[in-house]
């Protein structure tokens, strides 16, 4: 699979998805967390119970911030104002938006890792997303054993060491992206799938032993975050197109469309 870059851009002003795109959102929380609390009526009650229960500040800004985004990019599409929008989870517990008129077979997923927000949007097929902020001081090699598959394990040792870091996260968005793309979460074992994880070296589902068809099923790609972290995307099929734009509240400006 060929390796995606994105360009970041403005978005246009009329947010249009097509079956053969996605839209990627990225998100800096430091940029925008400010501006949050003129917004606290876009939450839901459930939603603001549930940013109370976190311990620090910081963490309660980063799910306030996250998803009071994702309520504001979904209208755009929707055609609903932001405090309008219904989330349910599906049968394994993806979540997911309630069945309304509005809503022709829209799909999202959400990741968010120290002070980035990365949001995926797809139309009429299954996408996953993760973002991670690179940790120097993990046990790469105690989780790999542990979480990754034998030819994983095998493929992270045989690097330089100085890659070892890198490829540790290169391997960990990819398949954390996949399983939420799936929507399994912990019923699917890591160590029962296979991504790449080598640099320079496309994003791709290797091999899955408890279904071999899945590996013509989804297309992986890295996503070009910075230095400090690393992002992947799973989507069901193959995109023809991923567009890929930064989020603030100012950069969607006009209200959205009503039919």
């Amino acid at each position: 699979m060929a390796e995606f870059r994105g360009i970041l851009k403005s978005p246009p002003t009329n947010l249009y998805l097509s079956d053969d795109e996605v839209h990627l959102w990225r998100i800096n929380v430091m940029e925008i967390a400010g501006m949050i609390d003129a917004h606290l009526p876009v939450l839901s009650a459930e939603e603001l119970e549930r940013a109370d229960r976190f311990h620090f500040e910081k963490n309660r800004k980063q799910f306030m911030v996250s998803h009071e985004s994702l309520r504001e990019i979904l209208s755009r599409y929707l055609d609903l104002s932001p405090e309008e929008i219904a989330f349910g989870l599906g049968e394994q517990g993806k979540p997911n938006l309630d069945p309304v008129p509005q809503n022709s077979g829209l799909r999202f997923n959400l990741s968010h890792s120290g002070d980035m927000v990365l949001i995926a949007i797809t139309q009429n097929r299954e996408v996953g997303v993760d973002v991670e902020k690179v940790r120097p001081e993990i046990e790469i090699e105690r989780l790999a054993r542990r979480f990754f598959s034998p030819g994983e394990v095998e493929s992270l040792s045989a690097l330089e060491e100085d890659q070892r870091l890198p490829g540790f996260f290169r391997c960990w968005t990819r398949k954390e992206a996949y399983i939420k793309a799936r929507g399994g979460g912990l019923s699917i074992p890591l160590d029962q799938f296979e991504v790449s994880l080598e640099p320079d070296t496309p994003a791709e589902l290797l091999a899955n032993r408890d279904d071999p068809e899945e590996v013509s099923r989804w297309s992986l790609y890295n996503i070009d975050l910075g230095e400090d972290y690393l992002g992947a995307l799973a989507v069901e099929g193959r995109p023809v197109q991923i567009q890929y734009w930064d989020y603030s509240p100012t950069s969607l400006t006009t209200e959205p469309k009503r039919n």
